[in-house]
Formats: structure tokens, sequence, C-alpha cells
């Protein structure tokens, strides 16, 4: 189903995508979200696949951003409660962390990586905005 475009908003995937490709809108966001200064952005890519196994199920990430501190961040947003946000969590890690590590390598190398879920629901029923 379309939208009209005057209909959109920051929950819609164009317009959540368009924002967050600002880099200064995005580092400010993340900043607000995690409460810690974010380093320079210098990689910023929207709607970016993960390479996974052959038979796996693939993985693309709404907004993944790389900071001058080589630290990784995967900012998505969720409209639809699908009850399995843990699970979902857990999976993009382990693509992330796979496609950031060469076989053979160390895995004190692997970068510091922040899985951040907006959501237009209280997955945990906390009645908060914000949950940690």
């Amino acid at each position: 189903m379309m939208k009209n475009f005057d209909d959109l908003t920051i929950v819609d995937d164009y317009i959540f995508c368009t924002v967050m490709e600002d880099p200064e809108l995005c580092k400010e966001l993340l900043t607000m979200l995690l409460k810690d200064k974010v380093g320079k952005i210098i990689k910023l890519f929207k709607q970016k696949p993960i390479e996974t196994q052959i038979a796996s199920k693939g993985v693309r990430v709404d907004i993944m951003i790389e900071d001058k501190q080589g630290k990784l961040y995967d900012v998505e947003m969720q409209t639809t409660d699908q009850k399995n946000l843990p699970e979902r969590m857990r999976y993009y890690q382990c693509a992330i962390d796979n496609s950031a590590i060469n076989k053979g390598g160390d895995y004190n190398n692997l970068p510091d990586t922040f899985i951040i879920f907006l959501c237009t629901f209280d997955y945990l029923q906390e009645g908060l905005p914000v949950s940690r």
C-alpha cells in the first residue's frame, strides 16, 4: 500500500533513511540515545545488506554507521511488534560480527557494536519511552 508523500513520517522507511543520511543529525540522535559522545562518522550506509552464509537468512540493516574510533552502530526502525526483538538483535549481532572479521582473524579485533531498535510500541511494557 503506497502512502501519499504528505502522510509520511519519521517511522516510514523512506523518511527515516533520508533523515539518517545526514551525518550530523545521525550523530546527534546516537549521542542522545546512548548518552555518550559518538565519534566523527566516517561511513554511513542505508539499507545495507550484510552477507551471511549461503543458506542463511539474509540481513539488511536500515542504517549502518562507523565512527572514527571504529565503532559500529546499526539503527533499526521497528513499527510492528513481532515479539522477536531479542532474537532478531542476536541474529543481527552475529551477522555484523561475522562480516567484521576475516577467517583466522583475532576475536579481540571485533569492533564495539551497538544495535539500536527504535520502536513505535512499548516492547518491554515498562511504560517508558526508553528502556535499557
